[in-house]
């Protein structure tokens, strides 16, 4: 939605104008992720507990080592740090500041004890990564409800050649992964329906999704279909 919002891609015809103000209404918003590998004799934290939170509201505190990924952290940074990181260009400024944060959770500030450095890590920005810009939808101030569903129409809509999916596009599960999913298989079916010369209830798909299909038997028929055309 954020490379959309910025139109930077070019519509040829130009996409309908509903579909555009719709577009423009809607959110783009960040949420980036700093992952941190620790040596395995280096865990400071409590190794089961999967999740644990801070005084900082920007920062929450995922567990992978609970789960397998051995000596892993991952920082949820949410906005308004996650924008851009307040400016900070420099990956290393951005892990110093969630270091710090771990500091204060499990080290006194004054302690000679000083927090272990990790051996990897890793930053997100796809606010301003190019090909995102933004991390997921919302509804805007001035956005309509059904806004998701004029967002997935595909285009040109007389004789589609382009479709839409994404959580965006979704009016049962927008800003989460069952949104994207769900709108997949809806242009999947659309895809499908469109090279079979079907008629595709649109309104109907996006209200109330079919799933008796799993998403891999609709890749599957649709590329079976694209390659017999």
């Amino acid at each position: 939605i954020g490379v959309l919002k910025s139109r930077k891609i070019h519509f040829a015809p130009p996409i309908r104008e509903e579909q555009q103000r719709a577009i423009d209404r809607m959110g783009s918003g960040a949420h980036n992720k700093v992952i941190l590998r620790f040596a395995k004799e280096d865990i400071f934290w409590p190794k089961e507990v999967p999740n644990f939170n801070c005084l900082d509201p920007c920062i929450q505190w995922l567990n992978l080592h609970a789960y397998g990924k051995e000596g892993v952290l991952v920082a949820h940074v949410w906005p308004p740090y996650a924008y851009n990181f307040k400016g900070q260009g420099d990956d290393k400024k951005v892990v110093e500041k969630v270091m710090e944060t771990l500091q204060t959770m499990f080290r006194k500030m004054d302690s000679k004890s000083r927090m272990p450095s990790p051996v990897d890590q890793i930053v997100t920005r796809w606010d301003t990564d190019p090909f995102s810009l933004g991390s997921y939808s919302f509804l805007g101030v001035e956005s309509q409800q059904l806004d998701p569903l004029l967002l997935s129409w595909p285009h040109p809509i007389e004789n589609p050649r382009c479709f839409f999916a994404g959580e965006a596009t979704s009016l049962i599960g927008q800003q989460c992964v069952y949104g994207a999913v769900e709108s997949g298989r809806r242009a999947v079916k659309e895809l499908i329906c469109k090279v079979k010369n079907v008629e595709f209830d649109h309104v109907k798909e996006s209200l109330q999704p079919e799933p008796e299909l799993t998403e891999h038997d609709l890749l599957d028929v649709a590329f079976t279909k694209v390659n017999e055309i």
